[in-house]
Order: structure tokens, then sequence, then C-alpha cells
């Protein structure tokens, strides 16, 4: 139970504090299979549903990163080099370092000590392969409208400014803000493992199916917003955000089997599925969205 004597902003901040804890620090040592206090326990029980709030921030902070350095360095020949690889450097560096060591653990679960480095470094070098690829392939998104196609978000939201960001920017919001949702679905499924830290059973434990499904339809609705230039293409964000929980669901479903149960390595590798799947199909479909 709380402590009665603990401020009541406290309690409401301690999950949300916790949940940032999660993505950054790894459990210590000494807590890795201790329970959590009894001051703690229930915070770390409501924690797992700050998750989606700090994708939400990072990806702001990419969009900020990557506006900077476009700012200062410009691009040639229309692609965006050094503002990629900004973000990419905070992303694996930083603000993704704890999922990209999620993924690399899980690769080298079952082989042996020797190989564990090798598959190690060929998880990283794929991982920043491809999402460097992604990422310099983002098109600006200069929208054009045709015929029919009726009034765009921009007209309807033009009077609130930064809330709908130009087009470039907002993959860089949307992904980190699926790829912490991912982590958080997979916490739902299944069972943790054995070996998984007391921390995240508790996380795990205290996710609700009602607040991860308003959380997918928050997810879904800011993507409809962002990745449809008006309603005449709302269709394919739809489906966006529905492959993107089919494709999480299942990646989170097999790791589980795999894994005898899931972890901080499988919510980590969850949540770089989320990412890259969530660039993939927006590369894919951004040029049936908008006109270039």
């Amino acid at each position: 139970m709380t402590d009665p004597c603990t401020p009541v902003s406290n309690r409401r901040l301690r999950p949300l504090l916790l949940a940032g804890r999660f993505l950054w620090a790894p459990p210590s040592e000494e807590t890795v299979g201790a329970p959590p206090s009894a001051a703690d326990g229930e915070a770390w029980s409501r924690a797992g549903a700050w998750l989606p709030f700090w994708g939400l921030l990072i990806g702001v902070l990419y969009a900020v990163v990557f506006g900077l350095f476009w700012r200062v360095f410009g691009e040639y020949q229309g692609i965006r080099w050094m503002p990629t690889v900004a973000v990419l450097a905070v992303d694996l560096g930083l603000c993704g370092y704890r999922p990209l060591a999620g993924a690399v653990r899980l690769a080298g679960r079952c082989v042996d000590r020797y190989e564990v480095s090798i598959s190690a470094q060929v998880t990283l070098l794929l991982v920043a392969l491809v999402k460097f690829c992604l990422l310099i392939c983002l098109p600006i998104g200069i929208w054009q409208s045709s015929p029919g196609d009726g009034p765009t978000w921009g007209q309807a939201l033009e009077r609130f400014g930064y809330l709908l960001p130009a087009q470039i920017y907002r993959p860089f919001i949307l992904m980190p803000l699926w790829g912490r949702f991912a982590m958080e679905l997979v916490m739902a499924l299944g069972r943790p493992a054995p070996e998984a830290a007391a921390r995240f059973k508790r996380m795990a434990a205290g996710v609700a199916l009602p607040t991860l499904l308003g959380h997918w339809v928050l997810c879904a609705a800011l993507t409809v917003l962002f990745c449809s230039g008006s309603g005449y293409y709302m269709a394919r964000a739809i489906m966006m955000g529905l492959g993107m929980f089919v494709v999480v669901y299942l990646a989170g479903f097999v790791m589980a089997w795999r894994c005898n149960g899931q972890s901080e390595a499988t919510a980590g590798a969850a949540c770089l599925t989320g990412e890259i799947t969530f660039l993939m199909f927006y590369t894919a479909l951004s040029s049936a969205i908008y006109w270039y």
C-alpha cells in the first residue's frame, strides 16, 4: 500500500519517473530478483502505462535534433545526411540504448560465449544499417492536394500551429511512440520469464487491457492525423495502425514462446520491432499518401 504521508503529487509522478528509469537504467544486480519496496510496488505496477508518453517526448526530441542539424548542415542533393546521422546517434547512443541492449541480449541467448560477441556485433550493425537506410529515405513530404481530396488536416488545425508539424518531422515523432507502445503491449502478452527482473514483473502485472487498447487508439489516431493529408487517405493510415498492432503482437508471441516468457530483453526487442516496422510502413505508404 502507498504511504498515506506521501504527497499526492509525488504518488502521481512516481510511476512516470519509474517508467523513465526502466527505459534508461538497467536493474542493479542487488535488486534483480528482490521484490520492490512497499512504497515502489504500486508505483511500478502503474509505470507501464507511462511508456507511450515517454515515447512521445523522445519523438519530439528526435524532431528537434533533426531540425537543428538540418538548419546548420542543410542537405546534399536532396539527401539529409548529417540530420539523419545526428538522430541515429541520439537514438542508438541514448534514447534507444536500452531497447538495443535487450535485442543484443536476446540475439545471444541461444549461442555459446564465443558466438555472443559475434551475434552482438551483427545485431548492432543490422539495426544501425536498417534504421539509417529507412531514415535517410524519408521524403520531405510537401503536400499537394488533388481534386476531390476535400479539406486537409492542416487547414483544419492551422490555428493550433505546432500541433501539426511539417511532414518531414512526423515519422521522427511517431517512431519512438510506437516503439514504447510495443513495449507495453509485450508486457501484456503471456507471463514474465522466471529470470525476469522484479520491476518488470510488477510492470507487466499492472498493464490493464482497457488502458492498453486506449493507448493503441491514441497512437493510431495520431498516426491518422500525421500520415493522412486529408480524409481521402485516412484508410491507409488506419491500416498502418492495425498493421503495427498485429506485427508487434505476433513478434511478442514468438519471443515469449522462444524465451519461456517475457522479460526486459523481449520488451527491448519489441521496441525495435515496432520502430522499424513503422518506418517500413511509412516509407512504403508515404508516396501514396502525399504527392512528391
